[in-house]
């Protein structure tokens, strides 16, 4: 009852809903006899998040409407279709309706609002009603007689409203013709982290997918989050799902994270909410594997528009074929991905990766000047109160399972003087060109990433900045550090994913890449482990790699494609050592002086073709692809005084966009020379090749 579901939403839906029980053997749909016909077993309809009741209301305006279709067609006049559409409802429909709300308020709402609706047809016979009942949809199975049908908008929000023992045991349980979706082919997911796993709509998903697998026949039908259609640590729920339904269509409503996330500034959300969302229609009647998939792009009025007339059919679908590893349930270019798949994952190049550090309070324990990290620090530390009331005092965010308490004591222990303090201070990249200090502790630190960051604390080192995956269709989340970096470093849509190039171990430094692949990129001649990196560098700067697989990239871990003679590796690697000395560079702190006009009232605009501050001063030359260039999702150039001092812009700050502003020039013009080397090869194919294995990498 959060977000209320668009009527036309829920009536596309519902239509969809029709379409798929014919095709799984229900004739007529929820207008028809509600009865699957090769089993003779009644169509039962659950709705277990029923909201202001939605679903429920239009599933009865619906199911009127479409049966007294359905008699007009075979000749009756309007009484008798007004009469026998009335007594389909409320005969035959309504007995078969059973729905969960466990907030008090939405519950009495949809009450009202079905009564509202009923009674347009007069006073209902004594008994009759809808059964809608103020309960925890998830406390307990769900009826599975005869043929289950499951509609609604189950509640997504990244974690579990109301952790529950029974629902983390069913995710797991290998229940016949529905596999546990910690599992894929019978393997561990093996996923560092899963909690997206544990968001509510997956548990409804998951309770629906169980009912329709013990009945042996019925339909999902979910407006629900799309990450499940591509998110690498859905691939087990995906396997799962394809082992109980053979009827499988998916409607992509896109919308996640606004432009961005689309490449096109009109895709608009449904609801008024980032992650982006789609239409599951989930059959299971017996037959050969049917899977198709169409998505629906635009501004929300135009999506509304489309969704209160069309059909699913209707949105030009592509068949799907979803395969090992990852089963895929969005649209996809199959011919673009198998040419994808030719090159080597990023997480098999490099032999040790992983995410970037999170602090769960960036603002306590990240900052660009020592002194006001170390006063906050000893703030705490030294609170004369409680922790939980330093913590009141001092705005510092309490995550869930973090001990104030302890991680006071710990920090009594381990930091009781100046130069324990200050030793505990490390570069870290925070974003793209926003270098800052960290306050390394495990106390305050959610969680340090060691397994990684270890390899940039040992000793000198480079690292690739990229991700697993990215949400984004504009394929910009590829960077460098030589520190350790924040989650969000990289990439804005979701953890960036840090790639050292050496390894320290006992005392050794060494390659982080096996020995056997350097021979094999290219083999006419050596390459060292920097030069390798210099050519993937170049390669993911290239304008053709981003263009070609970017879309593919919100599902799969980027690739590194072999050179096509050491001519192409020899042009592109002195290209890629330039960029990345650029990057670096820029990357390194920069003075904070202060003075001058305070950035909040001032602010930093750009008119075209120059960035004016708010007292005049100007930097020329800086056109709208500068200032509107990006990096992981964010524009550095916008960003470049934030966190700076006291907000005032001074020398030093001017001089830190300036840089900036500089180095994305420059960038802009390495990826043209990039871009030259590579057309005059043939473009992307005639300087690159694949490594002539499997080489996708999901782990």
């Amino acid at each position: 009852g959060v977000f209320y579901t668009p009527r036309a939403l829920v009536s596309f839906v519902l239509r969809g809903a029709d379409e798929a029980l014919a095709r799984i053997g229900a004739a007529g749909g929820l207008a028809g006899p509600l009865v699957h016909g090769a089993t003779g077993a009644p169509v039962r309809l659950i709705e277990p998040a029923a909201g202001a009741g939605a679903f429920l209301v239009e599933l009865l305006r619906h199911a009127r409407a479409a049966r007294a279709r359905q008699l007009a067609a075979a000749g009756h006049d309007d009484a008798a279709c007004e009469a026998l559409a009335r007594a389909h409802l409320r005969r035959a429909l309504l007995p078969k309706i059973v729905g969960f709300e466990l907030l008090a308020a939405p519950w009495a709402v949809a009450h009202l609002r079905i009564a509202a609706e009923l009674a347009r047809d007069g006073p209902l016979e004594s008994g009759l009603t809808l059964d809608l009942r103020r309960a925890d949809a998830l406390a307990e199975p769900w009826p599975h007689e005869g043929c289950v049908v499951v509609v609604g908008n189950p509640p997504y929000a990244g974690k579990p409203a109301r952790p529950s023992p029974r629902i983390h045991a069913l995710l797991r349980a290998p229940i016949p013709a529905a596999p546990g979706y910690f599992e894929v082919d019978g393997a561990p997911l093996r996923e560092r982290t899963s909690k997206w796993l544990a968001d509510d709509y997956v548990a409804f998903l998951r309770q629906a997918q169980v009912a329709v697998a013990a009945a042996g026949v019925g339909l999902v039908a979910f407006v629900t989050n799309h990450g499940l259609l591509r998110n690498p640590t859905f691939r087990g729920l995906r396997r799962s799902l394809l082992e109980t339904f053979d009827d499988v269509d998916i409607v992509d409503l896109r919308g996640e994270h606004g432009p961005r996330a689309t490449g096109d500034a009109a895709d608009e959300n449904v609801f008024p909410v980032r992650r982006g969302v789609c239409v599951a229609l989930l059959g299971r009647g017996g037959g050969a594997l049917r899977a198709a998939a169409s998505e629906l792009r635009g501004r929300r009025e135009d999506k509304l528009r489309t969704l209160a007339r069309a059909r699913p059919g209707e949105l030009s679908p592509r068949p799907l074929a979803p395969r090992a590893p990852l089963y895929l349930l969005g649209p996809v270019d199959d011919d673009r991905l198998a040419e994808l798949d030719a090159g080597l994952a990023l997480d098999r190049l490099f032999t040790v990766s992983g995410v970037g550090l999170t602090t769960a309070r960036d603002e306590f324990v990240i900052d660009r000047d020592p002194a006001p990290l170390l006063a906050r620090v000893r703030a705490f530390r030294d609170h004369p109160d409680a922790a939980a009331r330093a913590c009141e005092a001092l705005g510092i965010r309490r995550k869930r399972g973090w001990d104030p308490e302890r991680a006071r004591a710990a920090l009594r222990r381990d930091c009781p003087d100046e130069q324990a303090l200050q030793g505990r201070l490390q570069p870290i990249l925070y974003r793209p060109f926003e270098p800052r200090l960290i306050f390394l502790h495990p106390a305050l630190v959610w969680r340090t990433a060691d397994r990684v960051m270890r390899h940039m604390l040992a000793g000198p080192n480079v690292a690739l900045v990229s991700a697993r995956t990215n949400k984004s269709e504009l394929a910009d989340h590829f960077f460098c550090a030589r520190t350790m970096i924040e989650a969000k470093c990289g990439e804005s849509t979701t953890q960036s994913r840090l790639f050292p190039l050496y390894r320290h171990d006992d005392g050794r430094r060494r390659p982080n890449l096996d020995p056997a692949l350097l021979v094999r990129l290219c083999p006419a001649r050596p390459v060292t482990a920097d030069e390798l990196l210099a050519f993937l560098y170049a390669q993911v700067h290239a304008t053709a790699y981003r263009e070609r697989f970017a879309g593919l990239f919100r599902s799969e871990c980027p690739r590194l494609f072999r050179p096509r003679g050491p001519a192409v590796l020899a042009a592109l690697a002195p290209l890629g050592a330039a960029m990345l000395e650029l990057h670096l560079a820029a990357n390194d702190p920069t003075p904070t002086t202060g003075g001058g006009a305070p950035l909040e009232r001032a602010g930093v605009r750009h008119d075209g073709a120059r960035i004016v501050l708010g007292d005049g001063r100007t930097i020329e030359r800086v056109d709208a692809s500068i200032w509107n260039h990006t990096i992981g999702g964010y524009r550095v150039c916008a960003r470049a005084l934030r966190g700076r001092g006291d907000g005032r812009v001074g020398a030093a700050e001017l001089a830190a966009l300036t840089r900036v502003v500089d180095a994305v020039r420059r960038t802009r013009a390495l990826t043209a020379e990039i871009d030259a080397v590579i057309a005059a090869r043939g473009g992307f194919s005639g300087a690159f090749q694949g490594w002539g294995d499997q080489s996708r990498g999901i782990s």
